[in-house]
């Protein structure tokens, strides 16, 4: 059965640790990453109702002025 020297365990202990902080921080951007593509989205789908909105009334008012078929 291997046995550990105290110094490999440090060691390995350490290279552990400095994984796991690289590993929270590339989740930590990737949480941020997923809030600026939600705030995108929700302003797109603004845009999108906005453009919608418009649509509908050039339509109607073009139906207005065509009368009825």
């Amino acid at each position: 059965m291997p046995t550990f020297e105290p110094e490999d365990f440090w060691a390995a202990l350490h290279r552990l640790y400095e994984q796991q902080l690289k590993h929270d921080e590339q989740i930590g951007q990737l949480v941020e990453q997923g809030k600026q593509t939600d705030e995108r989205l929700s302003k797109l789908i603004t845009i999108v109702g906005d453009l919608t909105a418009i649509v509908r009334s050039h339509e109607e008012r073009l139906e207005g002025l065509e009368g009825p078929a």
